[in-house]
């Protein structure tokens, strides 16, 4: 994202389609169901409380091929030397 004072707006955008199969990185357990196709979108700020502190808020939604759409939210707040 571009900084703007102290804030820092950011968007992600995931397409993810799989050619079927097994894939042990995405889905580590063999017994699972296999890869899944997802659409997935991240909306967020970051803002620089100071030099070593950051303030960061985002809004998710997944969409998984035929399911329903999974929204989430998160606050975290980061710190260090």
């Amino acid at each position: 994202g571009y900084t703007i004072e102290r804030y820092t707006p950011y968007a992600l955008f995931e397409l993810r389609r799989s050619a079927g199969g097994a894939d042990p990185f995405f889905v580590p357990d063999p017994a699972g169901d296999g890869p899944v196709d997802l659409v997935e979108g991240i909306v967020g700020v970051r803002y620089d409380v100071s030099t070593w502190s950051a303030l960061k808020f985002e809004a998710a939604v997944v969409k998984p091929k035929g399911g329903d759409a999974v929204t989430s939210g998160t606050l975290n707040w980061a710190f260090g030397l």
